[in-house]
C-alpha cells in the first residue's frame, strides 16, 4: 500500500513539485543537480515520516485520544504552515509578457508540443526518454505491494518496511548520488547507467523471488531511479 500512496502522492503533489522545480531553475546562482535532487530527496523523506506518523497517531492503543481523524488535523497544521512559508518567503519575479495566447490555444496541447519540439530536437527526445522511464517505475510502483503479498502474504508492516527502505535509498537516490557521480563521469552517462541499473534490478526481481534478495533490490532500485530521474530532469532543463 505504501508504493501505490507514493504514486498517488506524485499524482496529486507533482504540480507543487513542477512548481518548487521551476523556481529552483530560475535562480542562476543555484547548482541545479544538488537543488532538484535535494527537493525530490526532501520529498522521498517525506515518503517515509507520513505513513509512519499516520499511523502511530491514529493507534489508540499507544494514546487514548489518538484517532484516524488526527493525522487529517496534523496535515492541515503542516499545510497552513507550508501555505504561510510560501505567502511570506517566496519572492516573485516578473517577465514581460509577449503576446496574450487565448485559452484555445493554452489547451491546445499538440500545438504547443510542436512548437517546444521544434525549438529543440535534443528536448523532444528527452521528454520521450523521461515518460516512458516514468511508466517504467510506475509500473514498479503500483505492483510492488502485489509482488509482495503474491509471492509471500506479506502484511501491511512488512510492506511498510520495504516502502521505507525504497525511500531511504530514493532520498539518496535523489539528494546526493546524482551530484557525486557528476563529479567523475557526465550527467548523460550517469543517467544511462542509472538506467541500465534500473532495468537490471526488475529483472532480477522476476528472475529471482527471493524475500531476502528483494530486500536487497527494492534498496537498491531506490538509488537507480533517483539517480536517473534526477539527472533526466537537469537535462530537459538544460536543453529547454
Amino acid at each position: 500500500m505504501g508504493l501505490i500512496n507514493k504514486s498517488v502522492f506524485y499524482r496529486l503533489n507533482g504540480r507543487n513539485i513542477a512548481i518548487v522545480r521551476a523556481m529552483v531553475i530560475d535562480f542562476s546562482s543555484i547548482n541545479k543537480l544538488k537543488s532538484l535532487g535535494r527537493i525530490s530527496s526532501a520529498a522521498s523523506i517525506g515518503y517515509i515520516v507520513g505513513p509512519l506518523l499516520g499511523g502511530f497517531l491514529s493507534d489508540t492503543h499507544l494514546v487514548s485520544w489518538f484517532s484516524f481523524a488526527f493525522p487529517f488535523f496534523l496535515a492541515l497544521i503542516f499545510s497552513i504552515v507550508a501555505l504561510l512559508l510560501s505567502a511570506f518567503k517566496l519572492k516573485e519575479r516578473s517577465y514581460p509578457r509577449s503576446t496574450e495566447v487565448s485559452i484555445g490555444e493554452r489547451f491546445n496541447l499538440i500545438k504547443r508540443f510542436r512548437l517546444l519540439f521544434k525549438s529543440s530536437k535534443a528536448l523532444k527526445y528527452l521528454l520521450i526518454t523521461s515518460t516512458i522511464f516514468t511508466f517504467s517505475v510506475d509500473i514498479f510502483y503500483e505492483f510492488g505491494p502485489v509482488y509482495l503479498t503474491g509471492l509471500w502474504a506479506m502484511s501491511p508492516a512488512g510492506i511498510a518496511i520495504y516502502n521505507a527502505m525504497l525511500c531511504v535509498t530514493l532520498a539518496i537516490g535523489n539528494g546526493w548520488l546524482p551530484h557525486y557521480l557528476t563529479n567523475y563521469v557526465s550527467v548523460k552517462r550517469v543517467t544511462i547507467m542509472s538506467m541500465i541499473m534500473t532495468a537490471i534490478i526488475l529483472g532480477l526481481m522476476a528472475v529471482f523471488p527471493s524475500l531476502l534478495l528483494a530486500f536487497l533490490l527494492f534498496g537498491l532500485v531506490g538509488l537507480s531511479i533517483g539517480a536517473a530521474f534526477t539527472n533526466l530532469t537537469v537535462e530537459i532543463s538544460n536543453s529547454a
